[in-house]
């Protein structure tokens, strides 16, 4: 039997409503094809989330041989886009024999002109590299957090470095990254990393340690550092920063800081830190009063609740 033309498959593929055949027609265009026009609508049509959610172990042969082909080579793919959504697909997948392909994608660079653009090919393939070896994926992992190459846009590939040293219980690496690059990663406009790496060294983490690193990035009030050592501290039901965790939402300059620590607590459930609002709120302003309210009407109600939530109406 004669196989569909592209520009059939194409047109079967945006007629089709089904699934199953929608996922089926996708991987066929995808495996075919070398004209990017097919490939963008082909991988576009297979990370819709119902068909991305019927991707299974049978498909990742195709899937495999396309990211492959890029690999190998790369000229034909400068930004690393087909690679990266490639790569997302085969990691949602979970085949093991992939590792090779997450070690390829932690490895890549591509510049364009002068600059690394590839920066989210290697945070997902460190997440797929992560759920196959967690050895191999804290050495690279380290290696990319705090990397120059670290995306403007969003912090990556040193926001997933992150997230899986916290994920492995590996403390150290982020605070050297905080001691050594944590200042400069705020000048460069890259403080999201610096708020999540604050946020991320764990319960047993030294309190006198720690309690340093936050006076020494709370001197400039940058909200989403200033967000990131509001987290650890509720997070990790840090008692004996409470105080320090009040001073800083009570003199924060920023009425959005001001806001979102207000939040956190008040959707901590943790009744020792909802009563530190009740206590705040007695000396609330009118200029952030109405924090305070959006704030304890995400607590649950009661009888208490509801009385400094009606003194501050």
């Amino acid at each position: 039997m004669k196989k569909a033309s592209q520009s059939k498959l194409h047109e079967q593929l945006m007629q089709t409503i089904n699934l199953s055949e929608r996922r089926d027609l996708a991987l066929e265009l995808l495996s075919m094809t070398m004209s990017r026009q097919y490939i963008d609508v082909a991988l576009r049509i297979l990370q819709e989330e119902e068909v991305s959610e019927i991707l299974n172990s049978t498909h990742q042969p195709v899937l495999r041989a396309k990211v492959l082909y890029y690999f190998d080579r790369p000229d034909k793919d400068k930004a690393g886009l087909i690679r990266e959504q490639i790569v997302r697909l085969l990691v949602d997948i979970g085949v093991p024999e992939d590792i090779d392909i997450y070690l390829k994608g932690v490895s890549t660079y591509e510049s364009q002109p002068v600059t690394d653009v590839t920066q989210n090919l290697r945070a997902v393939s460190l997440a797929g590299l992560a759920n196959e070896d967690e050895v191999l994926a804290s050495v690279y992992a380290v290696k990319l957090l705090g990397e120059n190459d670290t995306s403007q846009f969003n912090g990556e590939p040193s926001i997933t470095a992150v997230t899986l040293l916290r994920r492995f219980n590996q403390p150290l690496p982020i605070f050297q990254f905080l001691l050594r690059q944590g200042k400069n990663f705020i000048e460069r406009g890259l403080a999201e990393v610096v708020g999540k790496a604050l946020e991320s060294l764990g319960k047993d983490f030294p309190l006198h340690l720690y309690e340093e690193l936050a006076d020494d990035f709370l001197q400039n009030e940058v909200p989403v550092v200033v967000g990131g050592i509001i987290n650890y501290i509720i997070e990790n039901d840090v008692s004996e920063l409470y105080s320090r965790m009040v001073q800083i939402i009570e003199e924060a300059e920023d009425n959005d800081l001001h806001k979102y620590g207000l939040i956190m607590m008040a959707t901590s459930r943790n009744e020792d830190i909802i009563n530190l609002i009740y206590v705040m709120a007695e000396n609330s302003t009118m200029f952030n009063r109405a924090n305070f309210i959006e704030a304890l009407e995400l607590v649950p109600a009661d009888d208490k609740r509801d009385a400094v939530l009606g003194s501050l109406q």
